[in-house]
């Protein structure tokens, strides 16, 4: 019992040295994202950026941010009064979490239907709650995305007079956009 003892705490003080050294580089981290940049030119004349002291101090500007809309989450359920027509939807790409490419405009989203159609009845891809394409007869559909941040995807299925009858659990992609300069008016 003893030498089980004293594994569990050689096994306790590792864990605690590595939760120490983790928050270590995390702050130190934090630290360095604070530190002036530089910009000087080699011999060439090309650009060089660095944190050590040489040449101009540049002053970036801080990052800008979009918020993301607020959008009601509509839960996927399946419809039980007719069990013949026992109907899901799940989007099976991208995946949750996924980020965008900034030079990336869209997505193709991909879903796995359950349950027949009845009269009138299609399917919808949804950008931030708002009806942006119909759903291919492939189950997918192309989801321009011209926002950075957080997007939320869905499909949903529609009666004949646009009800929304289900929809599949969000997708939440991220979408990564650089800036770049502007481009000079032509004359």
């Amino acid at each position: 019992m003893v030498p089980l003892a004293r594994a569990a705490q050689g096994d306790y003080a590792r864990c605690m040295r590595a939760i120490t050294l983790l928050v270590t580089l995390l702050l130190a981290s934090a630290a360095l994202a604070e530190q002036p940049i530089y910009r000087s030119q080699d011999a060439a004349g090309s650009p060089v950026y660095s944190d050590q002291p040489a040449g101009q101090p540049l002053l970036l500007a801080p990052l800008n941010t979009t918020a993301v809309p607020t959008v009601p989450v509509v839960r996927s359920r399946r419809n039980d009064s007719n069990p013949n027509r026992a109907r899901h939807i799940t989007i099976t790409a991208p995946t949750s979490g996924s980020p965008v490419g900034h030079a990336v405009a869209g997505v193709l989203v991909q879903a796995q239907i359950g349950g027949t159609l009845a009269a009138g009845e299609h399917y919808q891809c949804l950008h931030n709650g708002q009806p942006v394409a119909l759903l291919r007869s492939d189950n997918s559909c192309w989801i321009a995305l011209p926002e950075r941040g957080e997007q939320r995807l869905q499909v949903a299925l529609l009666n004949a007079a646009g009800r929304q009858l289900l929809a599949s659990e969000p997708v939440v992609v991220y979408v990564q956009r650089h800036h770049l300069p502007a481009l000079p008016t032509p004359p």
